[in-house]
C-alpha cells in the first residue's frame, strides 16, 4: 500500500485565466513529491496532453492524467481519464459520465456552490448530475462556506469528497489536495482508489 498525494483541478496557461505553464507545474509538483495531477483547463484537453507527453519523455515520477474542466447547461465537471481523451469534447452531463467510462477515468464536481463560478450546486442531489463519481469538497480558491457546503453534500449522498488547488497562478499551486492510499502509482489505481473513497485525507488551503 502506497499514499499518494493527488491534485486534479489545475489550469494552465492553455486556459485564458491562467498564468501558469506547463513546466511551472510539473515542477512544483515533482518537486513537492506528489504522485499524480491532472491539468484541467477550461473546455480543453491540450494542456493535459502536453503535460502528459513532457512527464513520460523526462521519467517523472509524476503522473500527469488527462483532464477538462468543462462547461455545461447546468455547470461545469471535470472530466479524468487514464489513456487519451477524445478528440470531440463531451458537454452534456450525461455524455461526460459515458465518457468517463469509456476512458477508464472519473467525473469530478467542481466547486458546487462556489456563487463566482458555475458549480453543479444542488443538482448534484436531485439533478441529472447525480452520476457524478466525486466532488470537490474542498476548492483552494472557493471560501469555507461554500466548501462546507459541498462536504455536507457529499456526506449526504455517501460520495467521495476531496480537495483540489483550482490553481491559476504559482501562489495557488499545491493550496489544497487529497491523500489517497493505493495499491500502485498508476493511473487507474488512482481513479479506483477516489472512486472507492479510499481517502485518507484532505489538506485544505490554511491548514
Amino acid at each position: 500500500m502506497y499514499k499518494a498525494k493527488v491534485d486534479l483541478h489545475i489550469h494552465s496557461n492553455n486556459s485564458i485565466d491562467s498564468k501558469l505553464t506547463i513546466e511551472d507545474i510539473l515542477e512544483y509538483y515533482e518537486y513537492k513529491g506528489f504522485k499524480a495531477i491532472a491539468i484541467t483547463d477550461h473546455d480543453e484537453f491540450k494542456g493535459s496532453i502536453i503535460a502528459n507527453k513532457i512527464s513520460v519523455e523526462k521519467g517523472l515520477n509524476l503522473k500527469v492524467l488527462f483532464g477538462a474542466e468543462i462547461e455545461t447547461a447546468i455547470g461545469e465537471v471535470i472530466l479524468i481519464t487514464t489513456t487519451p481523451p477524445p478528440r470531440k469534447m463531451p458537454k452534456s452531463i450525461g455524455e461526460i459520465i459515458d465518457t468517463a467510462k469509456d476512458y477508464h477515468g472519473l467525473t469530478i464536481a467542481p466547486h458546487p456552490y462556489a456563487q463566482d463560478r458555475r458549480g453543479l450546486g444542488d443538482n448534484l442531489i436531485n439533478g441529472e448530475a447525480r452520476g457524478v463519481d466525486v466532488i470537490e469538497v474542498w476548492n483552494g480558491k472557493t471560501g469555507r462556506e461554500w466548501n462546507e457546503m459541498a462536504l455536507n453534500t457529499a456526506k449526504i449522498l455517501g460520495k467521495p469528497g476531496m480537495a483540489n488547488s483550482d490553481a491559476h497562478n504559482k501562489e495557488d499551486l499545491g493550496i489544497a489536495y487529497t491523500i489517497i492510499e493505493v495499491n500502485e502509482i498508476e493511473p487507474y489505481e488512482i481513479i479506483k482508489s477516489l472512486k472507492n473513497n479510499r481517502i485518507l485525507r484532505i489538506i485544505r488551503g490554511g491548514d
